[in-house]
């Protein structure tokens, strides 16, 4: 999140785990188009932007430059539902897995 300037975290604060979905990339601009988890419209990023947001160490759900690729067959949803349900089903497997910040539970059990 330090690296995506349209957050308030901007070159301010490091925070590891946030996930976006690119649904096209602007050859011409260099740019990819991205829905945000904290945004409701799409976003135009630069490339730059983008690679030093993804190259992060492994931070214990998922690998440094990790990512998903979806293939969708048939009629699709508009972008705006498409990203809000692909979204939802990665937060709730992320739920499921137990989470742990520098080797620390991050989940309080009782």
């Amino acid at each position: 999140m330090f690296y995506l300037p349209y957050l308030k975290m901007y070159h301010v604060e490091h925070i590891p785990i946030h996930y976006v979905m690119m649904t096209g990339y602007d050859e011409e601009k260099n740019c990819v188009m991205i829905y945000d988890c904290d945004r409701e419209d799409m976003i135009e990023l630069a490339v730059n932007d983008l690679e030093l947001a993804w190259n992060i160490e492994k931070n214990g759900v998922g690998d440094k430059n990790g990512f998903i690729k979806i293939r969708l067959d048939g009629k699709l949803p508009d972008k705006y539902t498409l990203s809000c349900n692909c979204l939802l089903k990665k937060a709730e497997r992320q739920l499921r897995e137990k989470p742990y910040i520098l080797g620390i539970s991050a989940v309080e059990e009782e």
